[in-house]
């Protein structure tokens, strides 16, 4: 107790009020930075691939400046043209099947129909039998079994009737059916024509962008297959940056980031939009847009 009196009472311990700060301690993050090198690359630099098999013959050269819709390259694809004329073929000939079987419908229902009409035409006969006759039963003057076979002619008249009526709604029916069904096949032909049409068209190479012609991938003349690379064109009107980091920060790294781009002293703002999970040589590959 006498050693406690003693420190306490000892005034080389003492701090005085106006050197003292006090503050509120809040919860924070720790900021890291990563510095790397990168490499000013084009954001867009589209490879155009062979739509089939065929022979490549180049409209331009590598470093020639082109714009967005410009032909390139041709290629000469024989199989493919083919098929799409037989095809054309094929559709062709459904066309005229289908004309020639809405005219065959045309003329089946005008069956049909004529055959209701008739019926009806023998009811209003067999009406006027079936008065002459009940004029003449009341006189007495013709026999009862020729009175009755009027009033049956009148009732086979509407049963004929009723069934011609039924018979040529079905048939609409059944003929529209098969109308139905040939228009789809011509349809689908037409899809199928469709398609193949598009892809002649796309024998016709076109630059996707403005930019400039960075390589040709093929040699003049050459015979490529189908998917074969052709060409690459590059779009100079926007960049990025292409960088490498050693693996360990990889985890750490997030597309959309905040980044800060030194380019010829000056510091511009960028932020991340891809970090690769390919590692090569224990480094990783990633990208960052300027943020103007």
């Amino acid at each position: 107790l006498t050693w406690l009196l003693q420190a306490w009472a000892d005034a080389r311990h003492t701090i005085s009020a106006e050197r003292t700060r006090i503050v509120t301690v809040t919860r924070g993050k720790f900021v890291r930075d990563v510095a790397a090198q990168g490499t000013v690359i084009a954001a867009v630099n589209p490879t155009l691939f062979a739509v089939a098999p065929g022979t490549v013959s180049y409209l331009v050269r590598a470093g020639d400046s082109v714009t967005k819709g410009q032909p390139l390259a041709i290629l000469d694809s024989p199989a493919l043209r083919n098929e799409y004329q037989r095809e054309q073929a094929t559709l062709d000939s459904l066309n005229a099947a289908l004309e020639r079987q809405e005219i065959e419908i045309r003329r089946q229902m005008l069956l049909s129909q004529q055959q209701a009409d008739l019926a009806r035409v023998s009811i209003q006969a067999a009406e006027r039998e079936k008065v002459r006759a009940q004029s003449a039963w009341d006189e007495r003057v013709i026999s009862e079994q020729d009175y009755r076979r009027r009033l049956d002619d009148l009732e086979t008249a509407k049963l004929n009737f009723d069934h011609a009526s039924a018979t040529a709604a079905l048939e609409r029916d059944s003929l529209a059916l098969e109308l139905r069904t040939k228009r789809l096949e011509r349809d689908r032909q037409a899809l199928i024509v469709a398609n193949l049409k598009s892809r002649v068209d796309e024998l016709t190479v076109r630059s996707p962008v403005d930019g400039m012609v960075a390589n040709l991938a093929q040699p003049e003349k050459a015979r490529v297959t189908e998917s074969a690379p052709l060409i690459t064109v590059v779009d100079l009107s926007v960049f990025e940056i292409e960088f490498q980091v050693a693996e360990s920060y990889a985890g750490d790294i997030r597309p959309g980031m905040s980044a800060e781009i030194n380019l010829d002293g000056r510091p511009r703002a960028g932020v991340v939009t891809a970090i690769s999970p390919e590692v090569r040589q224990s480094q990783v590959t990633g990208r960052v847009k300027f943020r103007d």
